[in-house]
């Protein structure tokens, strides 16, 4: 059975279709997510457990890093707000390919909630010149409690030492280490989320 909110959407559509959906009621609980959804997840390394931990009935902003709560707390609430659709893009890239997305959330009827369509926007290969290949190397990328730091957005590595730079691992985006923290690195944090964004009234 459709959750009530999404009364009037073609659920068996929705269902069907090749891109990640989901929808949350007012309080960003995730009520519906398309197959697209957990076959995305899955294909990018979201572990086995993905389904329960961010499947029907977990809260959105618990999946997001800590320092972007208020970020989408407050784009969500405008969209509510303002009862028009957001668009906001992110990457996630592939070991051998560039992939850009969009995210269109889109308000329900007397706030009672968002759809959320992904989108590919667009794919290339990489170029090895912009975002040349690094090996897989712990000595060079474990922090001194032994974890790899990866940017959730372009999927970079940590190089640890004092210059601070973000490489291209290839392996560790095929197959992220198992002692790995998500962040962001500061280009893709000032691009993807600009602050001027959730200051807007």
């Amino acid at each position: 059975m459709p959750p009530q909110i999404l009364e009037g959407f073609d659920v068996k559509e929705l269902d069907e279709l090749g891109n990640p959906v989901f929808a949350v009621d007012g309080d960003l609980t995730m009520v519906y997510a398309n197959p697209a959804y957990f076959d995305f997840a899955r294909d990018n390394g979201g572990g086995s457990d993905f389904a329960d931990r961010w499947g029907i009935g977990c809260n959105i902003l618990e999946a997001m890093p800590a320092n972007l709560e208020s970020y989408f707390r407050k784009m969500f609430s405008l969209c509510l707000e303002q009862k028009a659709p957001w668009d906001h893009q992110f990457e996630c890239s592939s070991p051998e390919r560039f992939r850009l997305f969009n995210q269109r959330v889109y308000p329900l009827g007397e706030r009672s909630g968002l759809v959320v369509l992904n989108s590919l926007v667009t794919e290339v290969r990489h170029d090895p010149a912009a975002r040349p290949p690094q090996t897989a190397d712990p000595a060079v990328y474990c922090d001194d409690r032994g974890l790899v730091h990866q940017c959730v957005q372009c999927r970079r590595i940590l190089r640890q030492g004092e210059a601070h730079e973000w490489d291209w691992v290839p392996a560790w985006v095929a197959t992220p280490p198992p002692e790995v923290t998500h962040g962001f690195c500061p280009v893709c944090l000032d691009f993807y989320y600009p602050r001027d964004e959730a200051d807007q009234d």
